[in-house]
């Protein structure tokens, strides 16, 4: 999986929530599509974006490349396959 990481103000997840879906409906829901938060502050929140293929990092404006190492060890999942994110996340995986 490749991943890509902004900041944003709490109250605008749900437009990239949006964006995410589309894309990967888009992508016929790849098993390996993953949109998760954590937060920052009270006010700010971290998106982690996870594709398939690295060109797929281009449908998202403003976030920036970053590894797998970089990524919380317990994010919360916005979109994408729960079976995959526990595998990642819950499992140590």
């Amino acid at each position: 999986m490749f991943w890509a990481t902004r900041l944003i103000v709490n109250d605008e997840w749900l437009e990239y929530l949006s964006a995410f879906e589309a894309h990967w409906q888009l992508l016929r829901y790849p098993r390996d599509m993953l949109l998760m938060a954590a937060n920052e502050t009270c006010t700010v929140m971290r998106l982690f974006v996870g594709v398939p293929r690295p060109e797929d990092l281009l449908a998202y404006s403003g976030f920036e490349q970053t590894e797998r190492i970089a990524l919380p060890r317990a994010p919360i999942l916005l979109a994408g396959r729960h079976e995959v994110y526990q595998a990642m996340f819950q499992t140590g995986g």
